[in-house]
This record gives structure tokens, C-alpha cells and sequence, in this order.
């Protein structure tokens, strides 16, 4: 595979800052994310990503807006690349959830443990596809589903570029958002907020 991904943080640019600076173009309207991560009961898979092992892991149900129709999805980090399986159905279903975890090798339980929303900006640049994800927010949720207490805001703004690693060099392109590059997970900075409690909360 020949795509790579890039993420930067910065929590004072702005969409008209960044579109007048780079010279982007939006691509497509707008739209929340909603994603819930599954994890083992003692967070095997966000403690691979903290600690920067591969393989590491990261298993998802994703739905946009509050439509009903969800990805089942799985992020699968290697040395030097990165892998996405994404199967589309109209609604959850644990039977197809087993199955799709037994075809994909991941042979124990897991169960819901974050809630992520944002809104997600999408711009298409000369070298690739860039996203841009604002109000950020974590919520805990039972095995149900179901959202659990009150919500962690996260004020970061994330920047990210998908490209072709053998049409682009990585410092060129690092060089033209003018950010420091810097790797960045949803899921562990919710789980860090929630299960470790390092921010405060908001009501």
C-alpha cells in the first residue's frame, strides 16, 4: 500500500485561516462523525497505540450524521504501513460484529468502551486529500452502547493529509501545512481523559 497519513494539531487555526493559507478547496458538506471503539477489558489495544507497538489495532463501528446505516471498521498499524477494512451495514448486529473480528484474526472479546464525535471538513490539495476535525468529544459508554455520564470536550484541532508515498516526499508535504507533524489517536486521548481522568470535565 502506498498511502500514508500525516496529523497535525493546533487549536487556533480556523477553516477560512486554513483554506486561504494552503489554497485548498472544500470537496464535500460537512458532517458529525460518530465513532464507537471496542477494546478488551484491560485496554490491550490502547495500550499497544501508547506505547507505539505493531501490530497494533484499532476496532471501530462508524456512523455519520444520525444516520442509522454504520461501518464496522478496523485499523490495523503495521512498520510502514497502514491498513482499513471497512464492511457497510444498515444496523449493528453482535453475530456479523464476531464474525467480522474471526475473519480479520481477532479471537478475543471485546467490548465498547468510547463514544468519539466531531465534525469533519473534508479539502482536496495538490497532494492529497486533508480533513479537518473540530469539537471534539469523548463520551464512556456501557456495553450497550449507550452513553455513560457526562461528555470530555477536547479543544485540539486535528489536521490530516493522506498521500501517495511514492508520488510525495513526507517532509515536503510537512513543509507546506507549515505544522509540526505530531501522532495523535482519538481513541487514546479519550481514554486517557475518561478512564485516567487528566482533563475535567464539562457539562
Amino acid at each position: 500500500m502506498n498511502r500514508q497519513e500525516i496529523k497535525f494539531i493546533n487549536e487556533k487555526i480556523n477553516k477560512i485561516n486554513l483554506i486561504s493559507r494552503l489554497k485548498i478547496n472544500e470537496i464535500y458538506h460537512p458532517r458529525i462523525i460518530n465513532s464507537i471503539y471496542f477494546d478488551t477489558s484491560d485496554l490491550r489495544f490502547f495500550n499497544l497505540s501508547e506505547e507505539g507497538i505493531t501490530p497494533r489495532y484499532k476496532v471501530r463501528i462508524r456512523f455519520y450524521n444520525n444516520q442509522k446505516k454504520i461501518n464496522f471498521e478496523m485499523k490495523i498499524t503495521e512498520n510502514y504501513f497502514r491498513k482499513k477494512i471497512v464492511y457497510k451495514k444498515s444496523i449493528f448486529k453482535e453475530n456479523f460484529f464476531n464474525e467480522f473480528l474471526n475473519n480479520n484474526k481477532i479471537n478475543f472479546k471485546l467490548f465498547p468502551k468510547l463514544l468519539v464525535t466531531y465534525n469533519r471538513t473534508y479539502f482536496q490539495s495538490k497532494y492529497g486529500r486533508i480533513t479537518f476535525d473540530t469539537e471534539i468529544k469523548y463520551h464512556q459508554v456501557n456495553q450497550k452502547m449507550q452513553k455513560v455520564g457526562k461528555y470530555f470536550s477536547d479543544p485540539t484541532k486535528v489536521i490530516e493529509v493522506k498521500y501517495n508515498t511514492k508520488k510525495y516526499d513526507k517532509n515536503e508535504i510537512i513543509n507546506y501545512i507549515g505544522l509540526s507533524e505530531t501522532r495523535n489517536s482519538k481513541y487514546c486521548n479519550g481514554i486517557n481523559m475518561i478512564y485516567q481522568k487528566k482533563y475535567n470535565f464539562v457539562s
